[in-house]
């Protein structure tokens, strides 16, 4: 819901058919999209960057085996 226009001409249209009422029920309908919206990303970059960071720790035993191999 980013057009103005486009917002605008909803909010009128609850306005007429439901009153202020109207109204209120999307804005608090886009409040609570904005918040659902807000938490999905904050998980879905929590995963990324956990997943990658556990790459590192995978890689661990393989390294340490690797520095044991050619110290000697």
């Amino acid at each position: 819901m980013q057009n103005y226009e486009l917002v605008y001409d909803i909010f009128e249209k609850m306005k007429y058919a439901f009153g202020e009422t109207g109204e209120v029920i999307l804005r608090n309908l886009q409040e609570f999209m904005a918040m659902n919206y807000g938490f999905k990303y904050v998980w879905l970059n929590a995963a990324f960057w956990g997943l990658l960071g556990s790459v590192f720790v995978f890689l661990l035993p393989i390294a340490k085996r690797w520095v044991i191999r050619n110290e000697k």
